[in-house]
């Protein structure tokens, strides 16, 4: 049995969270997208996604500030 991750979008920009959600469906479950820090923040406390890929410019919150209350792991490529 194939385990699939569970990923949460964070990305202020609608047009490219679908599309970024189109491509990671191929091989991940999608649980959510969060349009700001706000909703992203609440999307990892409730869900507890795998992944959580997240805009460097995404309002309501820093990036930093995700990682800290979320504690998760940030890494930019």
């Amino acid at each position: 049995m194939d385990e699939r991750y569970n990923v949460l979008i964070a990305d202020s920009y609608p047009h490219e969270s679908k599309q970024l959600k189109e491509e990671l469906q191929k091989q991940y479950n999608v649980i959510a997208i969060a349009e700001n820090g706000e909703e992203a923040l609440s999307g990892i406390i409730s869900l507890k996604p795998d992944l959580v890929i997240v805009d460097l410019m995404l309002p309501q919150t820093s990036v930093y500030g995700i990682v800290k209350h979320g504690h998760i792991t940030f890494c930019v490529s």
